[in-house]
């Protein structure tokens, strides 16, 4: 069973993909320090083809555009590239599924049929999302995912709620991506989102002091066993040497810095990525600028009379 939809198999090779995302890029923003120094950030936000002016548009539509990115890309590969693809594009079509079942549990359907209409979702997982039944849902994409992952979905659902049913599910379609034969590109992209998770659930029990070891992820690069050296020691501070390492830089030790630190070391990797090799990488870094730009312009709408550096740090740049 696949989570994802069958599409028409365009036969397009890699080299017509890559050149198609290479011409889609010039719609991506550029330069994020102008728009924040601009008089008015949201005003400065180029208008696009598929967007409008930023100013004309709410969050939904920024996340709906995305979602019709995502699908357009996928529509436009070969069988054997969306092979590639398949365990990114499942990771990225988990949080429209959360999304979606969010939006079902707090009444908003117009919401929910919005996002599923550009959903890659399979159509069994769209039927069970508008039947209304959470539990039933997260079990189903668990079974999807891994043999006898329903079970375990059900389980985390059952003793944490919500919460715990999607953590159980990103955690089943990472471990299951990286156990099995990847692209070198997808993997190292699979393997740092691995440790990234990690990371964050690590700096929130230093950060809160439970003393609890948290629901590590298997297959990143960075050992469990490291991780949970530094949590024996309980200072949030031993993180920021692993955050460094795997990022890049040191960040300062606030849930929105260690975010930001991890998501900017990836945008880094990828951009390193898409400039050589057989064209995978470069099309993975613009599924990921493509989410970045539209996390980006979420910010920007909330931002309302934030101050420029308060702002500035929580872009992903």
């Amino acid at each position: 069973m696949e989570m994802l939809r069958a599409m028409e198999n365009r036969d397009y090779p890699v080299d017509y993909l890559g050149a198609r995302v290479r011409g889609r890029r010039r719609y991506l923003v550029a330069d994020w320090e102008s728009i924040l120094s601009a008089p008015s950030p949201l005003e400065a936000v180029p208008a696009t083809p598929g967007r409008g002016a930023l100013t004309t548009s709410g969050e939904e539509r920024i996340w709906r555009g995305l979602l019709h990115e995502w699908g357009w890309v996928y529509g436009q590969m070969n069988g054997g590239v969306r092979s590639t693809f398949a365990p990114v594009y499942r990771w990225l079509e988990l949080r429209t599924l959360i999304l979606c079942l969010r939006n079902r549990m707090a009444g908003d359907t117009a919401k929910e049929e919005a996002l599923l209409a550009t959903s890659l979702l399979a159509e069994p997982l769209k039927r069970a999302v508008r039947e209304g039944d959470a539990l039933r849902v997260l079990g189903m994409a668990g079974e999807f995912l891994a043999p006898r992952g329903g079970r375990r979905v059900r389980a985390a659902y059952g003793s944490e709620g919500m919460a715990g049913g999607e953590r159980e599910l990103v955690t089943l379609c990472l471990e299951g991506a990286v156990a099995g034969r990847l692209h070198p590109a997808v993997r190292e992209f699979c393997r740092y989102l691995i440790d990234r998770q990690n990371l964050v659930a690590l700096y929130k029990v230093l950060r809160w002091r439970t003393g609890i070891s948290p629901l590590y992820v298997a297959g990143g690069t960075l050992r469990i066993s490291a991780l949970e050296e530094v949590r024996a020691k309980g200072d949030a501070g031993s993180i920021v040497h692993l955050i460094r390492r795997r990022s890049g830089v040191e960040p300062p030790l606030t849930p929105s810095g260690v975010e930001k630190a991890l998501v900017d070391g990836l945008s880094r990797l990828l951009r390193r990525m898409a400039r050589g090799g057989d064209g995978v990488g470069l099309v993975l870094d613009y599924l990921w600028r493509c989410y970045t730009e539209a996390r980006n312009l979420g910010v920007l709408l909330q931002a309302g009379g934030m101050e420029r550096e308060a702002l500035r740090g929580e872009l992903f740049l």
